[in-house]
């Protein structure tokens, strides 16, 4: 186009025109996204075919035309005002009104495609920040409100998945119930507050003295059960055992009165009789009525 010696008017509006239309193939082909990659690339076939066939219709149809009439004699100045002239006045209105809506439509195209992406970015961090409320959600869902331990509905699923692997694989497990002895007294002579602070002592020495993979429930108002995960009978009496000795050591005083740490334990191990949610929790509750029947404040096992 240089080369030839067009006029600098002509040249420099040429110019412009590829620039634009790079820059937009340019956008265009960054935001192409792989998850709808068919219909994006279409649209952008699209646009190459229009653009391109209306600029050659358009701009370089009139750049043909100013190189044939400098051939012939006619300046770059003569060859650029009669082509821009009279006898092309209707093209020339037509390329500079579509120069002019593309430009408009590049604008547009550019803040759509930033709000897009300002869009995408909140609705990523809502959808995070939703994910993140749903799991602290669920936590308190499984959660005793009073001691933070699991809940019955947490029991009852860690159950399932314990029931599940030694159905699957044949991994034993271990749950040991509590039922704490003389509570119900406490709670009617001092009141509530006085229970619960009987229950948190309670829950604390659990808590201190089980392993990290045992898990730790209260069940019920007086009622605590601990799975044991991958521990046979053996492993598990030692286990109530030592809790019995550190339960025993509790002394919580109130007025004129004292709970001495005590509870009647029942110690359930898996196995294929028993290998389902409710029968495994008849024999653990059925362990602590016989606990609580040989006089209380006693480990009894379940055979």
């Amino acid at each position: 186009m240089l080369e030839a010696g067009v006029d600098a008017r002509h040249a420099k509006e040429h110019l412009k025109a590829h620039r634009i239309f790079i820059k937009e193939v340019t956008s265009k082909y960054k935001n192409l996204n792989s998850n709808n990659i068919k219909v994006e690339a279409k649209e952008l076939l699209d646009f190459l075919v229009q653009w391109l066939t209306f600029h050659i219709l358009g701009i370089d149809k009139n750049l043909s035309a100013q190189m044939r009439l400098i051939k012939s004699g006619y300046t770059p100045e003569q060859a650029y005002e009669e082509v821009s002239g009279v006898n092309h006045e209707q093209l020339d209105t037509l390329v500079k009104s579509f120069n002019g809506v593309f430009g408009v439509l590049m604008k547009y195209n550019e803040e759509l495609l930033m709000l897009k992406n300002s869009l995408e970015e909140k609705v990523k961090q809502r959808t995070e920040e939703l994910l993140e409320s749903n799991k602290k959600l669920e936590i308190l869902a499984m959660t005793d409100q009073l001691t933070a331990l699991a809940n019955r509905r947490r029991m009852s699923y860690e159950l399932e998945a314990c029931l599940q692997k030694y159905t699957e694989s044949k991994v034993p497990f271990t749950i040991i119930m509590f039922d704490l002895d003389n509570f119900k007294t406490i709670n009617d002579t001092f009141g509530h507050d006085a229970g619960d602070v009987v229950l948190v002592e309670f829950s604390n020495v659990l808590k201190f003295n089980l392993r990290t993979d045992d898990i730790i429930c209260r069940i019920g108002g007086d009622e605590f059960l601990v799975i044991c995960p991958s521990t046979d009978a053996d492993g598990a009496l030692k286990i109530a055992t030592k809790l019995h000795k550190k339960i025993n050591k509790i002394r919580i005083e109130f007025k004129n009165a004292c709970w001495i740490g005590s509870a009647s334990i029942g110690v359930v191990t898996v196995n294929d009789k028993i290998a389902a949610k409710e029968k495994i929790l008849k024999a653990a509750d059925k362990s602590v009525y016989d606990a609580k029947n040989a006089g209380k404040n006693k480990v009894v096992c379940f055979e």
